[in-house]
């Protein structure tokens, strides 16, 4: 029986050794013909059609390049500012006050806050003075002109209108920003807008209207403040008390003066904006565009190819 085995072309050849764990998957790996490998076919196909692929590809850049030409031109303006810091009259009459006890309760709920160069910021991006901007200004037939209609001075759709929540999401979000450098303490102010004019106009404003914004609230609380004073000094005879309401009183007025004479109160102009250059477009870029071109149509190309390798097409 052994030598029936033996014999027999069904035992195991001489020198050879049984074949099992990984080696049994790469023995038929190995058998596989270059041909079959699919990624070489269609790499290799992709190779020699290179001319057509790139063809296809620069093609796919002018076109996006001529799509690019139908959005409208994007110009930035921009107006650095410096934060003025204004004397905290408040405060010091607070401490003093606070120091003699009979006006310290009143004095907490009177006088004015002090202002600082971070509340005029957090005013100046706020949503109350934007929506007093684009309300003010009569923006929104700008922001959405294909919703209004020029020649009868009425929106279109008048139940499809948009409200001045939408115009205050859009300035906000898309035409408007705000850049703080914690190290200098300058802001920047830019604007984002189609019309150059319009742009370097509106970041202007924007400066012009939060000085006068935040100049208006320091005058009316400064004479509320001294109306106050006035009258707790006509009804106290206290030596103590009636030298902190002068010393006060005398803040008071200095803040009132400066805010009725200077129109720069909150914000002093660095370098206001100017119109920009009609070549200094931020948007679109076509060299971005012409990028994406160049790219979806070589993919598009190369896909192409591909399809035609693995239906067996000859793409030689």
């Amino acid at each position: 029986m052994m030598e029936s085995l033996g014999t027999s072309g069904e035992g195991p050849h001489p020198g050879s050794r049984p074949v099992h764990g990984f080696e049994a998957y790469l023995v038929p790996m190995q058998e596989v013909s270059p041909s079959a490998d699919w990624f070489d076919r269609i790499f290799g196909a992709i190779l020699r059609q290179w001319k057509s692929v790139t063809g296809v590809a620069f093609l796919g850049a002018v076109l996006m390049i001529g799509v690019s030409f139908l959005f409208p031109r994007i110009y930035e303006a921009r107006v650095v500012v410096m934060p003025q810091a204004q004397s905290d009259a408040s405060g010091i009459g607070r401490s003093m006050l606070s120091q003699i006890g009979g006006l310290a309760s009143l004095a907490g709920n009177l006088l004015p806050s002090s202002s600082s160069s971070a509340e005029s910021v957090a005013i100046l991006q706020s949503d109350f003075f934007t929506a007093k901007f684009v309300e003010t200004r009569q923006l929104l037939p700008l922001l959405y002109p294909k919703k209004w209609d020029a020649a009868h001075q009425a929106w279109r759709e008048p139940d499809d209108a948009p409200t001045l929540g939408d115009g205050l999401e859009e300035f906000s979000e898309n035409i408007r920003s705000v850049a703080e450098d914690k190290k200098t303490g300058l802001v920047t102010l830019t604007v984002r807008w189609r019309n150059r004019e319009q742009a370097a106009e509106w970041a202007n404003l924007l400066v012009s209207d939060a000085n006068d914004v935040i100049r208006r609230r320091a005058i009316d609380e400064s004479r509320a403040t001294l109306g106050y004073l006035q009258q707790q000094l006509e009804k106290t005879t206290q030596l103590e008390v009636r030298e902190a309401i002068f010393r006060l009183t005398e803040g008071q007025a200095k803040t009132l003066m400066l805010a009725e004479t200077r129109p720069d109160y909150a914000f002093r102009v660095i370098d206001p904006a100017r119109v920009p250059e009609y070549r200094n477009k931020v948007a679109p870029k076509r060299l971005w565009f012409a990028a994406l071109g160049f790219a979806l149509g070589a993919l598009l190309a190369a896909a192409w190819v591909a399809r035609r390798t693995l239906r067996g097409a000859d793409v030689a």
